[in-house]
């Protein structure tokens, strides 16, 4: 097979219902020779934050002159962003590899009475291979879904991180918050924990489960941290933790929770250092911090017109993304582009991005998952002004159309949309180039 035949092969694997158990990852690892085992591993879960808390902490460490791996969902422009060492896609070659090896393993499962792995275990199967195979010296490993049953969740990590839990996934992972945080608190094994500021009761459960397992838990606090200024489009906050001397930095990603998702990287540099990562230095964090990109994450991608893609598409990402827009550009007229997956909180995300916006124009995104449209514009808060658009580059068009001096324009709904819309946004600039 070539890449594109891999990867359709890959994406044709039938969905099944997620199983309660990791009866099949497990033997799927004994196949392989159990790859997972000989790494060390940072295991990162939460609803929201997880893969800025992930991006941030391997730019850390690879700046302090470690070989790290990096397994993060979904993928934004390219499939191979799943799958990362020192801050590069595997190659296509060895996605072939990769997969045909696993697959070969999910051949042999049937045979002994097991169905073939899902699309997201074959994946984290491959990078388990592939860190194992180019030696890395520590692999972040990001959570699917929840983590007590995630397809990730058979390694024995030596640090734990945990971002905001809120509701997200509610099909799979139950429609209390104690149900949601449970299932994340699974990646606790007696091993140190961070977790960021959460609320009452998913703190209780939290803490109840470090217990259970003897694993030491810290939250981090809002009072840790102290936003100073902007610096351009960089956020400088001075971070006062009990564990170490006063440091401010320049955050170059946006967003309220980023500064508390920094803190939590604070942490967990600290934690490492106690765990023998002695090279990691107040120089190479500052330095990470100060560059780091996660795309799609309230990204700025351009400031004339004002364009800011964020991939918000639950309730928490939602008031996350209104409350920062609120605090760094207060006072800006926002038209929102708004396009969302079915099995997300469509109402809820719908009603709390359309607020208090000069026009919202709605667009299906390009997945099969995609809602209308036509269906998401009753949904709109009341007295929003909105309409549809019939593609991406017509959505930025109408954006555009309705663009003064002064306003922001807001591309959010779904983290699948990011790669398509920077393109169509992209295309336009060009296209307006020529003329």
């Amino acid at each position: 097979m070539n890449y594109k035949e891999t990867l359709e092969a890959l994406h044709s694997i039938p969905r099944r219902k997620k199983e309660e158990n990791l009866h099949r990852m497990n033997r799927l690892m004994e196949i392989l020779g159990n790859p997972h085992e000989e790494q060390q591993y940072i295991h990162v879960a939460g609803t929201n934050g997880k893969g800025s808390i992930s991006r941030m902490l391997e730019e850390v460490l690879l700046l302090s002159g470690y070989r790290t791996g990096l397994f993060t969902s979904p993928y934004i422009f390219d499939f191979r962003e799943r799958i990362q060492i020192d801050n590069q896609m595997i190659s296509e070659e060895d996605v072939i590899f990769y997969f045909e090896n696993v697959k070969a393993a999910g051949e042999k499962l049937e045979t002994e009475g097991y169905s073939f792995p899902s699309e997201f275990e074959v994946v984290t199967a491959m990078a388990f291979l592939y860190f194992r195979d180019q030696k890395v010296d520590v692999a972040l490993i990001e959570v699917g879904i929840g983590g007590l049953y995630d397809a990730t969740n058979v390694i024995k990590p030596v640090l734990s991180l945990i971002a905001s839990i809120n509701f997200d996934h509610t099909a799979v992972l139950g429609h209390t918050l104690d149900s949601i945080a449970w299932h994340k608190a699974g990646i606790m094994k007696g091993n140190p924990t961070i977790s960021t500021s959460q609320q009452p009761e998913v703190r209780r459960v939290l803490k109840k489960k470090a217990e259970e397992v003897s694993s030491r838990l810290k939250f981090t606090s809002t009072r840790e941290m102290k936003f100073l200024e902007m610096d351009g489009l960089h956020q400088k906050i001075r971070y006062d933790l009990r564990s170490r001397k006063s440091l401010t930095i320049r955050l170059s990603l946006l967003g309220i929770h980023q500064m508390l998702n920094a803190g939590v990287v604070l942490h967990a540099a600290e934690e490492l250092k106690r765990l023998g990562y002695e090279k990691i230095s107040d120089e190479a964090i500052t330095l990470a911090l100060e560059k780091v990109r996660w795309p799609g994450r309230m990204e700025v991608i351009s400031e004339k017109p004002l364009l800011i893609i964020d991939g918000a598409h639950n309730m928490d990402g939602a008031i996350n993304l209104k409350e920062s827009l609120a605090f760094y550009f207060p006072g800006k007229s926002v038209i929102l582009l708004l396009g969302m997956l079915r099995d997300k909180d469509v109402e809820t995300v719908t009603k709390v991005l359309s607020r208090n916006t000069k026009k919202v124009v709605c667009f299906t995104p390009d997945d099969f998952r995609a809602l209308e449209a036509e269906r998401l514009l009753p949904l709109l808060h009341e007295g929003a002004v909105g309409e549809t658009a019939d593609s991406f580059q017509d959505a930025i068009e109408k954006a555009l159309d309705a663009y003064e001096e002064g306003d922001l324009i807001l591309c959010a709904g779904s983290l699948y949309t990011i790669g398509d819309m920077e393109h169509a946004f992209k295309k336009h600039r060009t296209r307006k180039s020529r003329i």
